[in-house]
Formats: structure tokens, sequence, C-alpha cells
């Protein structure tokens, strides 16, 4: 994914000294191989990330796994995957699961993400307040004449598909079990971009990493096909206006709908898994984030010097 490869020379400098991997070893920080799942609505990032760690580390290969949410917390448990990337922390639960086999998952934020809301171009409403918005979710409005009025007819709701990250995410939300009956879910992100483009009645559910690079071809394609929906805050106190899940916005949080990206190791081990997790959380990884349109965890410092020298003149 992405065009990564303008921080590559940075990355080579960076970490050209320490790259003495030993090709015997099985597995170290920096060779071997792993699955990684990935939640799916998550994958434009993950690919960004993996594709640079692999490049640089040439010993190293990063298996990335496409799944749902909950799909990959079960590759995790059942260690088809030493690590995995999902838009929340673990439950206690499933904590405990992994601590009763003497394991001590490893949870690290590293990015900011969020859910956006897309509709079709022709849709005249793309501004909502957050209480619409659960009201969408909840189910209780399913007319658009509901919303604003500027638009009327059938109101469906579509998502990726079930056990994701963003269908989680909204359900925990709202507090329910299940989607409203106007709800449809398709198989993945680019089908939800598909079916909203296509269906002047829709409006859905998106991981925004895929729609935040603005420079990658994929996202233009994308956003020439739709239009993203500006929410409220969740409270006034964090600002008015409706405002878009841009960089800024998470930073700030006046965006509703933003949640924490997951880096989590099965256990804490000097592994390829370590050396992969350690790589997103520090400054060549959170680089990439910062790139992607994402808001970073740990936002990569960057050191000006200034110099107080008389300007000599003629």
């Amino acid at each position: 994914m992405k065009n990564m490869w303008i921080i590559l020379p940075v990355v080579v400098l960076f970490f050209g000294a320490c790259h003495n991997d030993d090709p015997k070893k099985t597995e170290t920080p920096t060779s071997g191989t792993i699955n990684v799942s990935t939640d799916e609505t998550l994958q434009p990032i993950a690919d960004a990330e993996a594709d640079v760690f692999n490049h640089v580390y040439s010993n190293a290969k990063i298996n990335l796994l496409y799944k749902t949410e909950t799909e990959a917390v079960r590759d995790l448990m059942n260690d088809t995957s030493k690590m995995i990337f999902i838009g929340r922390a673990l439950t206690a639960k499933e904590v405990a699961y992994f601590e009763s086999r003497q394991l001590h998952p490893v949870q690290n934020v590293v990015a900011i993400d969020a859910l956006a809301l897309i509709v079709h171009p022709k849709n005249p409403d793309t501004t909502l307040t957050y209480e619409q918005a659960l009201n969408i979710f909840k189910g209780t409005t399913t007319d658009w004449n509901q919303v604003k009025g500027a638009k009327t007819g059938p109101l469906n709701l579509v998502f990726d598909s079930q056990g994701s990250g963003t269908v989680n995410y909204i359900l925990t939300l709202i507090g329910r079990d299940a989607l409203p009956k106007n709800a449809y879910a398709s198989k993945s992100n680019r089908e939800t971009v598909d079916y909203v483009a296509t269906h002047e009645d829709a409006i859905g559910v998106v991981g925004w990493s895929w729609l935040s690079d603005s420079d990658d071809k994929t996202t233009k394609e994308y956003l020439s096909k739709i239009k993203v929906v500006a929410l409220s805050p969740r409270k006034p106190e964090l600002g008015k206006g409706f405002f878009k899940p841009y960089q800024q916005e998470l930073s700030r949080a006046t965006y509703p709908l933003a949640r924490n990206v997951y880096v989590i190791e099965r256990g804490r081990l000097a592994g390829l898994a370590s050396g992969f997790a350690a790589f997103v959380y520090n400054d060549i990884g959170q680089t990439i984030i910062l790139k992607a349109g994402l808001q970073p965890a740990q936002p990569p410092q960057r050191n000006v010097e200034m110099l107080n020298q008389r300007i000599k003149t003629n």
C-alpha cells in the first residue's frame, strides 16, 4: 500500500548500523517469519508498516492475514498469529484467557484511527450531529426525512462484515448485541465503498485508514466515488460545528467516532513479533502512520536548532 518508499533512505540510514541478522537463527527481532492477523478495516496502515519493515530487514517476513476483528483475536489465542492489529484493547475475559495459560499479552496503542461515515455523491445530507448518527446506528432513524428532510426515502446502513472492528465498535457504542434490521453487511471496506457509490439511499461505515492518505491512488479513486460525512463532537465543550476524521481533529478529539489502534503481542518474547511491534511504535513506524493521515500515538519529534548569527550586508 501507499507511497511509503520516500522515507526508505531515512530508514536505511537509521537502522543500517544495527542490521546484523544471523540467517542461521530461526527468529530474532529482525529475522524469521511470523503471521500477523489484522482487522481488515486497518489493512492499509498494516500494509504500509509491513512493507517497509520487510524491505529494511531482508531476513524478516511479516505475513499479514486479513481477518475480522473477532477472527484476529481468535488467531492470537490459538497461536495462529504472534501479533495482531485491531482497533481496541483486549477485554478482561480475553486477558484472563492468556493469563490462565501463563501468557502475558503486550498491548500498545500505536495510532488513533476513526470510523468514517460515507454517502452517495448526490446525497445532500453530508453533516450529522452525533445524536443523529447514534439514532441511525440504533435503527430508530430509518428514513432520510428523519435526518434533515433534504433527502427522503428509506435509509440503508452498510457495514463491512459481521465481527469486524467497525461493527463491534458500533455495537459497543450503542449498547446492543445486534445491528438494526435496515443494516446490510458487505464483505469488505472496498465493497462498502462500492455499494454506497451506487446506492443513493445508503450510508456506509468504513475504517478511516482506507480514505485517510490523500496521496494514495486508491484513496483518490474511493474519494471520487463518495462523500465523507462531517459529525458534531460528542460533547459541546469539545468544539462547535461539524468535523471530518482528519488528523488534526483526531488529535483534538473533536471527531466523535475515533478509536485507538492496538498492536498486541501474544507474549513478551525477544522474537520477530516484538521487533515488529517496536518498529511500529517508534519513530519510523510512527512517521508511516503520520504520512498515512492517522494520528500517531507517539508523534515523531523534529528537533530544530536555532542559531543567532549576524547577517552580513554589503
